[in-house]
């Protein structure tokens, strides 16, 4: 059997995101945003690549994360809050959205403008 070509996957992996984009949209009404980083952000997953989003939310008490399998696709969700997600970006102490690992994030959802204003700021400094 022929290995997946890179378009194929990058197809495969935009459906899952997709998918668990409209899923948290629904289950979670009032999100601020959702965000997808790493591979399939950079639209270059691998065959064993797996969906990292973010879901951002105004309040500070947050859902609790979660993961699933989209077929065979691993999916991790995680919740910040819109000041967490400020103070990664502009903290140097932060975990690891800042400084680097940033630049392979991707909105996929932000209807207010919110996140890419965020974003803008992030990649103003």
């Amino acid at each position: 059997m022929q290995a997946p070509s890179q378009d194929q996957l990058k197809r495969r992996y935009d459906e899952a995101a997709n998918r668990a984009a409209s899923f948290m949209r629904r289950e979670y009404p009032h999100l601020v945003g959702i965000l997808v980083h790493g591979s399939v952000a950079r639209g270059e997953p691998g065959p064993y690549s797996d969906i990292d989003m973010l879901a951002v939310t105004k309040q500070k008490r947050k859902p609790s994360d979660f993961s699933y399998f989209d077929g065979d696709i691993y999916v991790g969700i995680g919740f910040l809050s819109v000041g967490e997600l400020e103070k990664e970006f502009t903290d140097p102490k932060a975990f690891f959205w800042a400084r680097g690992s940033a630049m392979a994030t991707r909105i996929l959802y932000d209807p207010k403008g919110i996140l890419g204003r965020i974003m803008l700021r992030w990649k103003a400094c």
